[in-house]
């Protein structure tokens, strides 16, 4: 079922790149309330359509732009805050992650046209979870103004710039990857992403927990 989710959202962003980039169309996209698959669909189709987006600047500003100013409820999804009160609160979602899952999809897809690795979408649903940054929290940006995350907070874009090296994917090739990413989304083939959803089993990969402890701490020390 998981697999499905994945693949009705991607045919939906594959549907709005051929609609821009075929037909030369302008797209209105918008869900029920317009703050999860709006999110989910705008910021995949911006992906495929646009290298920039496949960069760690880009994808930090995508988020930043799609997800975070455009409203997303992170804290009612996650269950952030006072939210963590009523952890059966059906409002509960995992939106993010399955954006997120995604783009990890496309990755192993397609693993010359993106300049970051999977250590950088590991990290940011590390501290998706984590509550360490203050990208995440509440409900909007003027929830974030009004609780003043800027200056009570660290935003998480600046860990990701200070250990920059530990996110570049090597097999990154922007010269032979700047155009747009094509194929029919019912073909794709989805996959488990084992590094996420395994990554405690009998603590499989330590080197991700070395990793992370490192990027934490390199952070922090500055």
């Amino acid at each position: 079922m998981w697999f499905k989710y994945l693949q009705s959202i991607l045919i939906a962003a594959a549907r709005v790149r051929d609609l821009v980039h075929k037909e030369g169309a302008s797209v209105m996209v918008h869900c029920s309330d317009g703050w999860d698959r709006t999110s989910q669909v705008v910021s995949l189709s911006e992906l495929l359509l646009d290298p920039y987006y496949r960069t760690i600047q880009g994808f930090s500003i995508l988020i930043e732009k799609e997800w975070c100013s455009f409203g997303h409820q992170f804290a009612l999804r996650e269950g952030h805050g006072k939210e963590m009160d009523d952890y059966t609160n059906e409002q509960r979602a995992p939106i993010f992650l399955q954006f997120i899952d995604l783009v990890y999809q496309l990755t192993a897809l397609y693993p010359n046209a993106f300049e970051f690795n999977e250590y950088f979408l590991l990290f940011i649903l590390d501290h998706l979870h984590s509550c360490m940054f203050g990208t995440f929290l509440s409900n909007s940006q003027l929830e974030r103004e009004q609780l003043q995350c800027n200056t009570k907070t660290n935003s998480i874009w600046d860990a990701v710039q200070l250990n920059r090296r530990l996110f570049i994917n090597r097999f990154y090739q922007p010269d032979e990857n700047n155009k747009v990413i094509e194929f029919e989304a019912s073909d794709l083939k989805f996959r488990l992403w084992r590094t996420y959803y395994l990554r405690w089993q009998e603590y499989k990969y330590p080197e991700i927990d070395k990793v992370m402890k490192e990027i934490i701490s390199i952070f922090f020390e500055n």
